[in-house]
């Protein structure tokens, strides 16, 4: 299979499938040269195996379909804000006044 079929059959860009392809990335394949070639069955194998069950947790390839639930989502953006007034009234990502030395 060529980086096209192969970028239709996952519902990726081309760049993506060059991008992943072994031994850098994670999709196997067979290089020739310059020429990158795909087997249909390992391809396959490598879909199932990217395959979402619908729990939250790492994926091989992708990232989760499912949604966060917008309670989540709130309490996380809330946990965030508390942390960055943290920072602010620390001052440990302020930038330190410049001493000129004459």
């Amino acid at each position: 299979m060529t980086a096209n079929q192969v970028a239709a059959m996952l519902g990726v860009s081309r760049s993506w499938v060059y991008r992943n392809a072994a031994p850098h990335g994670m999709l196997p394949c067979y290089r020739m040269g310059d020429v990158v070639r795909f087997d249909r069955d390992q391809v396959e194998a490598f879909k199932r195996r990217c395959q979402c069950t619908g729990t939250l947790g790492v994926s091989v390839g992708v990232t989760s379909s499912r949604r966060p639930s917008a309670a989540g989502f709130t309490a996380d953006l809330s946990y965030f804000r508390q942390a960055a007034q943290k920072l602010k009234q620390s001052g440990s990502t302020a930038r330190k006044p410049r001493v000129h030395l004459r």
